[in-house]
């Protein structure tokens, strides 16, 4: 069993590296030492794992909305971008490029967990700048 567990956590760390998402399966959440509790923790990760397949989301991810948009919002927009079949009529491809690549480094540069030297109000200006290109462009993030 606690090879299985194992298996999953690292499936789940290398799917955290790659996309930079926010895994269900994590280790820290594993390491108090009551057996009882682990396996409660177990069954609620598959719990989340119901909700993301079903909703899109998970309660976990309710928890701290603003990391998880962090999180999600900058490989999203990156995957837009490198695979994306069209672009808006009114601009040039290179154009929707380049907005799309700033829309990345701010809110890339907004999350604290990466940018740990950053100011509170360093990051809420990098946040602030995101937001605005996101809502100006947000009836074009399409594929």
């Amino acid at each position: 069993m606690s090879n299985v567990i194992k298996q999953v956590f690292d499936r789940g760390e290398k799917m955290y590296r790659k996309r930079d998402g926010v895994p269900v399966f994590s280790k820290t959440t594993y390491c108090c030492r009551n057996p009882v509790r682990k396996i409660e923790y177990f069954f609620n990760d598959i719990k989340y794992c119901y909700q993301r397949i079903k909703y899109g989301w998970c309660d976990k991810d309710t928890w701290n909305i603003d990391m998880w948009f962090l999180a999600i919002i900058p490989p999203m927009l990156q995957y837009l971008r490198d695979n994306k079949h069209g672009y808006p009529g009114y601009m040039e491809e290179e154009e929707w490029d380049n907005i799309l690549e700033t829309m990345i480094t701010l809110f890339s540069k907004a999350d604290s967990k990466v940018n740990e030297v950053l100011t509170p109000e360093e990051a809420d200006e990098y946040k602030n700048k995101g937001f605005e290109f996101f809502s100006k462009y947000f009836w074009d993030l399409w594929d």
